[in-house]
């Protein structure tokens, strides 16, 4: 057990790539670098749509220009929105709609090329077009990483899942492959929230 956070309790272990992420050895910063994370709230730091993403290439030690160009460029394409972008790099972020916001953060997640991407519900406050983009984005995505996302949505789930785990006050109560989860589920209280009898 682990005491990082008081009043929090922690049992078993959590590995990426075989690393125990709690074990002292761990270097945090290879960790950061593997591990995106994109909020429930888009987030874009108060700068320009360039430097948000080149702001881990950076941090990682990557300074000329024309490699930063080169990632800036590539992960705004994967993240679906360069063509929106690309004549207004140097403005600043905040200016850009919600959604655009929220795939500017995929993009800034994805320029340090993690291995797993982190995502808490991720459009849940954007509107159903925006929506739409975020999920054709992830199912391109998980082709070359591993996306975890956290939803209330159960039909966003179904769309996109491949495996899903229930999660009830903070007891994993049932893990399998979406399909079977959603039409065959073994456990009566995985049942009774899919079928809305509670939640």
């Amino acid at each position: 057990m682990n005491d990082l956070v008081e009043g929090c309790r922690m049992e078993g272990e959590y590995r990426i790539g075989g690393v125990d992420i709690f074990d002292k050895e761990t270097d945090v910063n290879v960790l950061r670098k593997n591990v995106g994370m994109v909020f429930q709230k888009p987030n874009p730091f108060p700068m320009s749509i360039y430097d948000n993403i080149a702001f881990a290439p950076r941090t990682f030690g990557i300074t000329k220009k024309s490699v930063l160009d080169e990632i800036v460029e590539g992960s705004l394409r994967r993240a679906s929105i360069w063509d929106e972008v690309k004549d207004r790099l140097r403005k600043n972020a905040l200016g850009m709609s919600g959604g655009q916001q929220q795939r500017l953060c995929i993009a800034r997640s994805l320029a340090a090329s993690p291995k797993v991407l982190l995502m808490d519900e991720p459009t849940s406050a954007l509107d159903p077009i925006s929506t739409g983009k975020i999920e054709e984005l992830m199912e391109e995505l998980k082709k070359d990483l591993t996306i975890v996302i956290v939803t209330h949505n159960m039909q966003q789930a179904t769309r996109i899942a491949d495996k899903t785990a229930f999660f009830l006050l903070g007891e994993l109560v049932e893990y399998g492959n979406t399909d079977d989860i959603f039409i065959s589920p073994k456990d009566e209280r995985t049942e009774r929230y899919i079928t809305g009898r509670f939640g």
